[in-house]
């Protein structure tokens, strides 16, 4: 990434994350996103709910084991959309948290936050720009 793409606004930016994952996230049960690499992003980006339903039970389980006693049923979940936005505020090789996992790159996370309607989008697993028209129908959708 070049110095001029990072002075673009944060909120311009996505992470594409599994269900159901990405609800603990955006429910703000899960703090740490890992990665097999790193970031300079810090700030808001949007999370984006994987459209694959593929390994979603496996995550329900996992969940379980971290100790979330209250999931949502998969006719609950929202898949391929932008479904909220989240601060990342540092990118670590060791964290205290449960949900990091080591051997990784963890992605700290604070301020969760919902968004009032999804936005259906298509995406890439690593951090992206959101397309100007999406970001555009994300604003006018969720003020």
């Amino acid at each position: 990434m070049n110095s001029k793409s990072e002075k673009r606004p944060v909120s311009e930016y996505y992470l594409s994350v599994r269900q159901p994952y990405a609800w603990a996230i955006i429910a703000g049960i899960k703090d740490v996103e890992n990665r097999s690499w790193s970031t300079k992003i810090r700030g808001r980006i949007f999370i984006h709910a994987g459209k694959n339903k593929q390994g979603l039970n496996d995550g329900m389980d996992h969940l379980k084991k971290k100790g979330v006693r209250k999931l949502p049923k998969e006719q609950d979940l929202v898949f391929g959309a932008i479904i909220g936005s989240v601060e990342i505020v540092d990118c670590v090789k060791k964290h205290g948290s449960k949900w990091f996992e080591k051997g990784n790159i963890g992605f700290v996370l604070e301020k969760p936050q919902k968004m009032k309607v999804p936005v259906a989008m298509k995406a890439n697993a690593k951090m992206q720009r959101v397309p100007s028209g999406d970001l555009k129908k994300i604003q006018s959708l969720n003020q």
